[in-house]
């Protein structure tokens, strides 16, 4: 019953990515006219088992990219990446706080992949013509000067997950160049955590496609000073 975009390869030929879970998965295909009505003689079900389980996307489906201060009007975006080589996800409902955007049914991001939501599709696509189309436009207002984002999946009625999060700025330590200057922030590894501000670089927007900064980081330590009372 969820909706999945299809890939034209000819005009014949089309193929659809569809994230599947574990053990037997039962998949259902059914095609539909013009109109919108069913095709009842085009219905085929497929039967797909996998026997390697299904990881958390906790870890793998990252925060990559924000431009949340374009020259452009409307030309702002965020990029997630899947950096699971061999998983794809399913972002069905998942949402963006910050951006108030909810991931419409049907949302993959592929192994090794980017999903670009943006703040108008119309300007995104005449900004960036080479850039793959954008999965969807989120409501909210990226703040210029800073604010907390967060990819929640939902796991029932009143239970999320945060799969991540970044609270960036427009301050030292964080690159001044991202506020306005043409450059976004862009994670550097994305395998590190997206919280240090450390982990992020301006640089030229690169939607859809991999960070021109990225690099491989020594990880962070894990001691740090955590609190400071200067007066009391």
């Amino acid at each position: 019953g969820i909706r999945y975009a299809v890939k034209w390869t000819s005009t014949t030929a089309w193929s659809l990515a569809v994230p599947i879970g574990a053990g037997t998965n039962r998949l259902t295909l059914q095609a539909f006219d013009c109109h919108g009505r069913l095709l009842t003689s085009l219905i085929d079900t497929i039967q797909v088992v996998n026997n390697s389980g299904v990881p958390s996307p906790l870890g793998f489906v990252v925060l990559n990219e924000l431009h949340y201060h374009p020259i452009n009007e409307g030309g702002g975006f965020v990029e997630l990446h899947n950096t699971h080589p061999h998983v794809a996800f399913d972002l069905s409902n998942w949402r963006l706080d910050g951006a108030d955007y909810t991931f419409a049914e049907g949302s993959v991001i592929l192994p090794g992949g980017f999903f670009v939501v943006t703040s108008d599709t119309n300007v995104f696509t005449l900004t960036y013509t080479n850039a793959p189309l954008p999965g969807g436009q989120y409501a909210g207002t990226l703040q210029n000067d800073g604010e907390l984002l967060r990819l929640v999946r939902p796991i029932t009625t009143n239970l999320d997950e945060v799969i991540d999060a970044v609270r960036y700025s427009d301050r030292a330590p964080w690159p001044a160049a991202a506020d306005g200057f043409g450059a976004s922030l862009q994670s550097i590894d994305p395998a590190l955590e997206r919280t240090r501000a450390a982990n992020w670089a301006a640089a030229t927007p690169t939607p859809g496609a991999p960070n021109s900064m990225r690099t491989t980081l020594t990880p962070f330590p894990s001691l740090w000073l955590n609190e400071l009372l200067v007066f009391n």
